[in-house]
């Protein structure tokens, strides 16, 4: 399973002690993507949910099968 979603995050900056009078805390807010991969070793009860990649066919797995060894399957 996969997922991608952003989150906001509130940063606080306060003014330093000598500029304390004049100033006010600063909040900004950001935004962060974060992406979430899920390994299982059985698959969802719905596999039609967003984000769902079905494994690779048994044949195509190896014990020395790598990204080097693709023209060898």
């Amino acid at each position: 399973m996969n997922d991608i979603r952003t989150i906001v995050l509130d940063d606080s900056y306060a003014p330093l002690d000598e500029f304390k009078n004049d100033l006010k805390d600063e909040i900004v807010q950001r935004k962060l993507t974060c992406f979430t991969i899920v390994l299982s070793l059985s698959a969802p009860k719905d596999t039609k949910v967003a984000g769902y990649q079905s494994p690779i066919p048994a044949s195509e797995v190896g014990p020395d099968q790598g990204p080097d060894d693709v023209d060898q399957v």
